[in-house]
């Protein structure tokens, strides 16, 4: 199998945006400093969303395997424990699986 990307939607709570913001992207410098197996981890936020934007994680690893590693590793069980502990997320994340079938990266190589 080729790299496996996740998708991840977070939904904040009204009034806690600025927190899951801070929250999130301290884990995007984490997985940056920790995971060299993760090829790409970026936080993107909902536009022309009023008070309330969704957050977004699009997220690149070389396997199956280090998706697993991932999800075990103690910052990510710190994070989530602290979304829930503070109430920050409206509903538990979406989250997709995936892996590439057709497109393009930066390099412009078509995948098809």
């Amino acid at each position: 199998m080729s790299e496996v990307h996740i998708v991840a939607t977070f939904h904040p709570v009204v009034g806690k945006v600025d927190r899951m913001r801070d929250i999130l992207r301290v884990q995007c410098a984490t997985v940056h400093e920790r995971e060299d197996y993760a090829l790409r981890f970026m936080l993107t936020e909902e536009i022309s969303a009023g008070d309330r934007p969704s957050f977004c994680l699009f997220e690149t690893y070389t396997s199956t395997t280090t998706v697993e590693q991932h999800l075990q590793e103690p910052h990510f069980k710190a994070m989530l424990k602290t979304m829930e502990d503070e109430g920050l997320m409206a509903s538990p994340p979406a989250v997709l699986k995936t892996t590439t079938v057709a497109g393009f990266d930066l390099d412009r190589e078509l995948v098809l």
